[in-house]
């Protein structure tokens, strides 16, 4: 459902990102196809590296392979999108997935390799039909270009944003992307060209500095810090290379809308509203509004 909202600043934040092969049918929380036990020890696990877990398929997923159970070992893996690394492993009884649990943190923080490119995809239909409706497409699209890199994925956030999608391990997000330009997008974003109109966030920053950045239509800055300038109000300080950029980031409260088309309850949002501060001579470097 498109309230018409900007997009910049709706990335889910995290710089840790556990993805778990598995068929489906994927309930609308994700994490409830395991055993409480299960589900609980993964739980506490993203949260332990404020991190995020999605369960993640191929696409072109015949009837046949939609299954609960699986014989057939399942891959898992493990992303760090600062350090740019994974932790790679396979599981077919839910005991193998304590692995990817400890992958998340000890696991990360000894790795070595790095991170092989992924487009997650989300289709995630029981939390939102838009997102299958939309998303699928979008995930076929992509296969049919790098068929090693892209899964559906369950719940990305921002069900009115479909079709999204998030890069990895860049950590980029992006939303509404129009139907047949996936591959540009991905292609263009590779090239350090971004689709900064169809960007919803760097997930390694927080909403109003994912603003920020989009403002700037930069990407993989050097550094980024913000402070509080007010209610609902930040200064945004991003270095590239020598120059040092200042952007002030303002929230605007959405009014109380359904959030998704399963939704009929209406639900507040946010969103960023970024003006970069005028050039002046001496001290920073500053851009032109």
């Amino acid at each position: 459902m498109d309230r018409g909202e900007p997009l910049i600043g709706t990335a889910p934040v995290a710089t840790r990102f556990l993805m778990i092969e598995h068929p489906g049918p994927w309930p609308a929380e994700p994490l409830e196809v395991f055993a409480p036990a299960t589900a609980a020890a993964l739980a506490a696990a993203v949260a332990a590296v404020a991190g995020q877990v999605f369960l993640v398929r191929r696409p072109h997923r015949g009837p046949a392979a939609a299954r609960t159970t699986t014989t057939v070992p399942q891959r898992w893996w493990a992303v760090d999108t600062a350090g740019r690394r994974e932790v790679v492993g396979s599981w077919t009884t839910e005991d193998d997935l304590a692995a990817a649990a400890r992958a998340l943190s000890d696991g990360l923080d000894r790795a070595t390799d790095p991170a092989r490119p992924a487009l997650l995809v989300c289709c995630h239909a029981r939390r939102d039909q838009c997102c299958a409706i939309a998303g699928r497409p979008l995930a076929a699209d992509l296969a049919a270009s790098w068929p090693d890199d892209t899964w559906e994925c369950t719940h990305l956030g921002g069900h009115r944003f479909a079709p999204t999608f998030l890069m990895l391990p860049d950590g980029v997000c992006y939303g509404r992307v129009p139907h047949g330009t996936g591959p540009t997008v991905v292609t263009e974003h590779r090239a350090g060209r971004p689709a900064v109109d169809l960007l919803r966030g760097e997930c390694a920053y927080a909403g109003w500095e994912q603003a920020a950045l989009a403002r700037l239509r930069l990407t993989a800055p050097d550094a980024v810090t913000s402070r509080s300038s007010g209610p609902d109000a930040w200064t945004v300080v991003v270095a590239v290379g020598a120059r040092t950029l200042t952007v002030d980031v303002h929230a605007v409260r959405q009014p109380p809308l359904p959030l998704s088309c399963g939704d009929a309850r209406a639900k507040p949002a946010v969103s960023y509203v970024a003006e970069p501060q005028a050039a002046h001579r001496g001290g920073d470097s500053r851009v032109e509004g």
